[in-house]
């Protein structure tokens, strides 16, 4: 990571050559091992960071400009935070601008930005490359303007940005193992109610591998929403007739810390 993080300096600098010392955040991507759409359905899922993550660079400006460079993609966006709406040109902005809406919609108010990022994150991967980069959007804004914000709090505001900006019905899976994951742990985690246990996980006995199947997995644009109303459709539909399934989580988890 050292690696990177020279690198994306020494953009910073070049991108903003009247900078000073820029702060910078990083969160991870994730696997699930359990709970494929369970998420969004008040299930089980047990997902673990991984050892990919986004990296922002960032410092505060004195007005009401957002100034965000990407990296990966080699291009520049602008935008007031006076005026936030989604950008249809450069899609991969509305991932940090609808957590900076969320924010400002939650109670605070914000100041401008120079940004620059880069991830490592497979892109369309199904590693959560969105989520981490919702979640470092948030941790940058917290280095730099102090918003009393909590780690859960910013989980909810990461969803809402992808749910109600970005337009894709996930759920918080995704956010929540970017900030609770933990190296060598997996995450248990109730979605009903976010309760949450880390379990060890000893890699030197068992090993995870994520294998590329050159297939991109993008789901703003594809069927996700749909399948997500078809899925509560189902869920509404066996708990509707088969009572007993409401009883179920009482015996499937006995410990949460």
């Amino acid at each position: 990571m050292k690696e990177r993080i020279s690198l994306l300096l020494k953009k910073y600098k070049d991108v903003f050559p009247e900078s000073s010392t820029p702060k910078i955040a990083c969160a991870p991507g994730r696997v699930n091992i359990i709970g494929e759409h369970t998420d969004y359905n008040s299930g089980l899922v047990l997902p673990a960071a991984v050892d990919r993550e986004i990296l922002i660079a960032g410092e505060n400006r004195i007005d009401r400009m957002l100034r965000i460079f990407s990296m990966d993609y080699d291009e520049m966006f602008e935008a007031s935070l006076e005026n936030i709406t989604f950008n249809n040109e450069k899609k991969w902005a509305n991932y940090l601008t609808g957590v900076f809406h969320c924010i400002q919609k939650s109670g605070h108010k914000l100041s401008g930005m120079n940004l620059v990022f880069s991830g490592n994150i497979p892109q369309g991967g199904g590693m959560s490359s969105s989520a981490a980069l919702e979640i470092t959007a948030g941790y940058i804004c917290k280095l730099l303007q102090k918003p009393d914000i909590s780690d859960i709090e910013l989980v909810k505001l990461a969803q809402e940005a992808e749910n109600e900006f970005v337009g894709v019905k996930c759920g918080i899976m995704d956010q929540f193992a970017s900030v609770f994951g933990r190296k060598n742990h997996l995450i248990l985690l109730d979605c009903s109610n976010l309760h949450y246990e880390l379990l060890p996980f000893d890699s030197s006995r068992v090993k995870m591998v994520v294998c590329d199947t050159k297939k991109e997995r993008t789901l703003a644009g594809s069927e996700y929403n749909l399948r997500r109303a078809q899925c509560a459709e189902a869920v509404q539909m066996l708990r509707k007739n088969i009572p007993a399934i409401n009883t179920l989580r009482d015996v499937s988890v006995t410990k949460f810390n």
